[in-house]
């Protein structure tokens, strides 16, 4: 995921239906705009990033990072509104 396809930064999502929720994809996209906008002015420059979330079976709201760029998110979680808030913190870390 990206918001244009000249984007420094891209947001990988993997699981057994990735497109199968897509009002939500677009809500998360919209709150992800939100947050990168917010982190340039910060920083005073594009942020630049990869971050890939494996999407797992579960409708709890859980996650948890396996590697730098690599977080595990259950589809409950996935299909929430609270997904940015955990990886705002995650996103932030990787574009310093």
């Amino acid at each position: 995921m990206n918001t244009s396809g000249n984007s420094p930064w891209v947001v990988h999502l993997s699981g057994d239906a990735p497109n199968a929720h897509d009002d939500t994809r677009a809500r998360f996209d919209d709150s992800l705009r939100e947050v990168l906008a917010d982190l340039e002015q910060e920083l005073g420059r594009t942020p630049v990033f990869a971050l890939s979330l494996v999407q797992i079976p579960g409708e709890d709201q859980r996650w948890k990072r396996l590697k730098p760029d690599v977080v595990e998110v259950s589809e409950g979680l996935l299909r929430s509104r609270n997904l940015i808030a955990p990886l705002e913190s995650v996103i932030r870390q990787l574009a310093q």
